[in-house]
């Protein structure tokens, strides 16, 4: 993984970031635009809505 993968830890959870990457190492990817886009398919639905 790249830098940009570490970086996006400034805007994503890390849990979702490690299940992203757990995500693309299985399918064999190594795209960090697919690690994104993945972290953010992982935090949905989990956000508290604003009050």
């Amino acid at each position: 993984m790249q830098v940009e993968v570490l970086l996006s830890h400034r805007q994503l959870p890390g849990e979702a970031l490690v299940a992203a990457m757990e995500t693309c190492l299985r399918i064999g990817s190594v795209s960090t635009d697919l690690v994104a886009i993945e972290a953010r398919k992982a935090t949905e639905g989990n956000e508290s809505p604003p009050t």
